[in-house]
């Protein structure tokens, strides 16, 4: 288990790896480089508040996700289909501003159900 400073050393790495990093750009620039990458969602600033919007199911299927399972083992451990699986994913990565797993796992520490 990651202790906090290693947790946040982890966030932050993952952030910079995704590409998260230029979130700090102006609007313009973003909305340049987003053009230049081939389109998608474009990214959005890194922000833990987001997860509240997630739904319990929604949580637990992002953090089977986070820690970079595919559909269909997430599928079985959940005893869904596949199908279900992917539009949770969808869900998931349009609510937190997120383009893939990768990204998904900056979020990780911030999964753990709420109280």
């Amino acid at each position: 288990m990651l202790d906090p400073t290693t947790t946040s050393l982890a966030v932050v790495l993952l952030f910079v790896a995704c590409g998260c990093a230029i979130a700090g750009l102006g609007i313009r620039r973003r909305r340049q480089l987003h053009r230049r990458s081939g389109g998608g969602k474009p990214i959005l600033r890194f922000d833990p508040s987001r997860v509240r919007y997630l739904t319990p199911r929604e949580r637990e299927v992002a953090r089977l996700a986070a820690r970079q399972l595919p559909n269909k083992q997430i599928a079985d451990a959940l005893c869904v289909s596949i199908e279900t699986v992917s539009t949770h994913i969808k869900r998931i990565y349009s609510k937190l501003g997120v383009n893939s797993r990768t990204a998904l796992a900056a979020y990780a520490p911030y999964l753990a159900d709420e109280p």
